[in-house]
């Protein structure tokens, strides 16, 4: 099983979740995402379907084009979760019990709901004592101790993300219930240099150096997602990461 970031951040999101009898998944599809995907050599209608997280742009911006793979072709097992956000917005699992393995996506929220929680830590006990492979996708938005010396205008634009603090205390939780969980990060992929005079906006505070650091040293299975090139992608595994 591999997931595939072809874009991540404020400028567009959509990945690619594949199992490993090539069915195929993708999360969002969000403005520009056409074009990235055709650019980066995918066959849209080898895609079973597409899942939309919430209706921001950036995520959804470009459905229309692929609205036909918003239904559900694939005998995959599907389920949605809610995710509190500033607009509505839910996360997804979606299991391959042909093949054994699992996806789960979560993007743009700063809180897992009570029942949300309950639903996921629920799912992967389940998939954990049936020896699922699984792969974890989480939104790292900003490291706090930066957020705490921006202006309010970038403040209030990561205020209803999650930070390092949040992603760790429920990655923690997570990885107790299932020891071989595969975490990978999205927008935290992006420059983090807002505090060296950086203009632009992309949607994350989070120097990709020490991210990585803590994502290794703290949970082992873990991958920092990166998308500056087109279709970064990630494999399953069943040791402890080390490296780049």
């Amino acid at each position: 099983m591999r997931y595939n970031i072809i874009a991540t951040g404020s400028g567009g999101n959509c990945a690619l979740a594949t199992f490993s009898d090539e069915k195929k998944v993708m999360f969002d599809f969000g403005k520009g995402c056409f074009k990235k995907c055709t650019d980066a050599g995918l066959v849209l209608n080898s895609v079973d379907q597409i899942l939309i997280s919430h209706a921001h742009d950036d995520h959804i911006g470009d459905v229309h084009i692929v609205r036909h793979l918003l239904e559900k072709r694939a005998s995959l097992e599907i389920l949605n979760f809610s995710l509190t956000h500033n607009v509505e917005n839910q996360g997804f699992l979606v299991v391959n019990v042909k093949t054994g393995e699992a996806f789960y996506y979560l993007t743009d929220f700063y809180e897992i709901p009570a029942d949300s929680l309950i639903t996921i830590t629920d799912t992967l006990q389940h998939l954990h004592k049936r020896n699922y492979k699984i792969m974890f996708v989480m939104e790292l938005s900003y490291c706090q101790h930066l957020y705490e010396k921006l202006d309010d205008i970038h403040k209030f634009g990561l205020q209803h993300h999650l930070s390092d603090v949040g992603f760790f205390k429920y990655a923690k939780m997570f990885k107790r219930i299932a020891p071989k969980i595969n975490f990978i990060t999205t927008h935290a992929s992006q420059r983090g240099d807002y505090l060296q005079g950086h203009k632009g906006w992309n949607g994350t505070v989070c120097p990709p150096d020490w991210v990585k650091i803590q994502l290794f040293n703290r949970l082992g299975n873990a991958r920092f997602g990166e998308a500056f090139g087109f279709a970064k992608t990630y494999h399953y595994i069943e040791h402890k990461f080390k490296g780049n």
